[in-house]
């Protein structure tokens, strides 16, 4: 039932309540009689003992009371029951709505008694309102019980209605035999079960989610998420990323479980207030007491600073607990860390190898802390460049429009047909090379040039699809996080849309899972805006498990797309299947076209679309080019 059917119900109540009071109390008034004040006063005027010295007196104080309150009848008795005077002067039968009162009278010979017949508006002289108002309360609960009635039956009908409808018995098009009022509350009906499936959906896979990927006790990915998600980072065709890996051995100073357990999460909060400046990072507890973290953008200058910082805090908390229930933290193995630089295409086995013999490298210190890295000679140049080259780099790049834009396509259907094309943007370096995203960007963020560097790619990007040769396609642009939350990029890139919807309609805005999780109301109304003018949103790396998927606001996202850990064995793991089978079915219920990242293989491709996934990207179907090649039409997905 819903609110407004569950609040006239209430109403309804009430008011029969209400009635029921009302005719309580008029009954006690029958028993209690209320005089207004005039008559009141008047009959305490006429108890008086001058008003009944003498015959004159009597007939007089008589005359008074029958001119001022009009009774049935007036009676006045001596001691002894004798009438001394009578008004009319015979007994007549009074009417049923007549009340007698009597009052005592204070007689020359005694106490006397004074018996009066009043109307029953003079007893009671609200009494008709008071009825009135009892009867306006009961026929307005019968009028409501019957609009109750009706509108029961209409959700019962709208039911059956619905019921209907989505069994295909009942074609919705086909309304001209059904009442309006009755079609439009079978479908809202409709609506309003989509919307708590869909939220049953988001529950059942966020405890798949974490059942599959997430620690229970940190929050922290798993042992499983993360090799996926590194060996994915390492194996990507594309790519030229480097950082670092970090491993962590924690010891148990604390003999308390209760204790030890403590610092566990303690470690866990470190480690994301920490690694927050490198985006896309990914942390993991490995084992119960070992920890990982892969920090994309970190170069080896960084490494010293970051793993110092986490000791040196974990130290602090121990030495305060020190004298409770803590070791002694000189004798005992708090943490410690072993590090080492990563670029793509490095065997994920050696780097794990690399860096548990670095945590034992440490270790063999026999201090409570201490961290090794070991130095690799493979580390890709850009992981040796600081701040300042970064910066240098980046400003000369934006200031002269030199970021190379390729395009990857991004097909739906088991046809494959192009909907669109994803613009990756590329870096120049000094020696020629080409920086991919995922090395420069990070880098980007951190030198405060991530909001100029997207919106010179989206003004590349409009001019190309104006007046250059993309006319007429699709694209999406990827935009980051400080450019969602800068408030002049967003007034820019709406003004741009604005004064051109057409252009806007062939626009798809991604933005990464993290973004979409923490949106400000700022944000928010920035991404409906985005809607309003035409332009689609995506939602891309979905499926990582410190997110839950309550995101997926209907109608808000047009595309989501599934992380490409998810995508990688899919034919074979069964885990990462029933997770994609249950966002594919939220992503649905949203009203979003559900897309995977990376698809290598066609058996990756059948699978995907036998779990619901509607469209992909990836090397089965293109490889980034500076160009558009494909001459079929794009289609613009609703």
């Amino acid at each position: 039932m819903s609110l407004f059917r569950r609040l006239w119900l209430l109403l309804v109540v009430l008011l029969l309540l209400l009635t029921l009071l009302l005719g309580v109390y008029a009954q006690r008034l029958r028993e209690w009689p209320v005089l207004d004040d005039e008559l009141s006063s008047l009959l305490v005027h006429v108890q008086a003992a001058e008003n009944w010295r003498d015959v004159e007196a009597r007939r007089q104080s008589f005359a008074e009371l029958i001119a001022r309150a009009q009774p049935y009848q007036l009676v006045l008795r001596n001691g002894h029951g004798e009438v001394l005077e009578q008004f009319p002067t015979s007994a007549k039968l009074l009417p049923p709505n007549a009340l007698q009162l009597r009052l005592p009278a204070n007689l020359p010979d005694g106490p006397g008694e004074l018996e009066i017949a009043l109307n029953h508006q003079q007893i009671y002289p609200w009494g008709r309102w008071w009825l009135a108002l009892t009867g306006l309360c009961f026929g307005l609960s019968l009028l409501g019980g019957w609009w109750l009635h009706r509108l029961l039956a209409g959700e019962r009908r709208a039911r059956v209605v619905a019921e209907q409808i989505i069994a295909g018995e009942r074609d919705p098009a086909l309304v001209a035999d059904d009442d309006a009022r009755t079609v439009l509350s079978a479908f809202a009906k409709l609506l309003v079960e989509n919307r708590d499936y869909a939220n049953a959906q988001v529950k059942a896979i966020d405890q798949v989610r974490r059942r599959s990927f997430v620690d229970g006790d940190t929050g922290l990915g798993n042992r499983s998420y993360f090799d996926a998600h590194l060996d994915v980072l390492l194996h990507e065709r594309d790519a030229n990323a480097s950082g670092v890996l970090v491993l962590l051995e924690l010891g148990e100073p604390f003999q308390d479980a209760v204790e030890q357990d403590k610092l566990v999460r303690l470690l866990a909060q470190l480690l994301h207030q920490h690694s927050a400046q490198y985006p896309q990072h990914i942390l993991a507890r490995r084992e119960r007491n070992s920890f990982s973290a892969l920090l994309p953008g970190m170069t080896a200058r960084e490494v010293h600073i970051y793993c110092r910082k986490l000791l040196r805090e974990l130290s602090s908390h121990v030495e305060r607990s020190h004298g409770t229930d803590a070791k002694d933290p000189h004798e005992s193995r708090l943490a410690h860390i072993g590090a080492v630089c990563y670029r793509a295409g490095a065997d994920a086995y050696k780097l794990l190898a690399e860096a548990d013999m670095a945590v034992r490298f440490a270790q063999q210190e026999e201090q409570a802390t201490g961290w090794h890295m070991f130095e690799s000679g493979e580390v890709q140049e850009a992981g040796l460049m600081g701040r300042v080259r970064w910066r240098s780099l980046l400003e000369r790049i934006i200031e002269q429009r030199k970021a190379v834009l390729h395009y990857h396509p991004v097909v739906i259907g088991a046809d494959r047909r192009i909907a669109f094309h994803e613009v990756l943007s590329r870096v120049p370096g000094d020696n020629g090379e080409l920086f991919t995203a995922a090395t420069f960007l990070p880098m980007a963020q951190r030198v405060g040039l991530a909001v100029p560097f997207d919106r010179m790619v989206c003004d590349q990007v409009l001019k190309s699809l104006l007046f250059g040769p993309l006319a007429g396609q699709m694209l999406s642009v990827n935009l980051s996080h400080d450019a969602v939350q800068d408030p002049t990029f967003r007034m820019w890139l709406l003004e741009h849309l604005a004064q051109n919807r057409p252009l806007a309609e062939r626009l798809v805005f991604e933005v990464g899972e993290h973004v979409a999780c923490q949106l400000s109301s700022g944000e928010q109304q920035f991404f409906e805006a985005l809607n309003r003018c035409g332009a689609a949103l995506a939602v891309e790396h979905v499926g990582q498990p410190q997110y839950s998927a309550n995101y997926l606001q209907p109608g808000l996202y047009r595309f989501i797309k599934l992380h490409r850990s998810l995508t990688r064995g899919i034919e074979t793991d069964h885990s990462h299947q029933d997770f994609v089978r249950g966002l594919a079915a939220v992503g649905s219920a949203a009203g979003a076209t559900v897309l995977a990242e990376c698809v290598e293989t066609d058996s990756q491709w059948q699978m995907l679309l036998s779990l619901g996934v509607s469209g992909g990207q990836g090397y089965l179907f293109g490889r980034p080019e500076a160009k558009i090649q494909t001459e079929a039409a794009t289609a613009n997905v609703a």
